[in-house]
């Protein structure tokens, strides 16, 4: 599910930046109509995207866990101990995400970091 969040996102920001880029921003005036490329300041742009998404993501998990917005899915879980250890993981590795979202923008550490946090036992 992440790979295909990521790929599908950044197919489609990519084809909107290459045809409905019309705002004041990243005018074409600066790139396309001087014989440049604006690969790189759309390349920097979903860098800075990403590491938002990511921290925001780390802010939610702990939001589903820790506030009165509750994830189904842990309530479900009857076991208290599983659940606890299953929490537990969550809001630290939304705590990961916080603090150092730039480390984890590609899609390859993102995914390790989700699996080295689901082997972890915490509690």
């Amino acid at each position: 599910m992440i790979s295909d969040c990521f790929t599908r996102f950044d197919e489609e920001f990519r084809h909107l930046w290459q045809t409905e880029r019309t705002g004041i921003l990243f005018p074409r005036s600066l790139f396309e109509e001087q014989g440049n490329s604006a690969d790189d300041a759309c390349d920097a742009l979903l860098d800075e995207i990403r590491e938002d998404a990511l921290a925001y993501c780390g802010i939610e998990m702990h939001r589903r866990v820790l506030s009165l917005a509750h994830n189904a899915d842990f309530e479900e879980i009857e076991n208290t101990a599983l659940r606890a250890e299953l929490e537990a993981r969550n809001v630290l590795m939304g705590q990961t995400l916080i603090m150092e979202p730039q480390a984890y923008r590609g899609l390859d550490a993102l995914t390790e970091l989700a699996k080295t946090f689901n082997q972890k036992t915490v509690l």
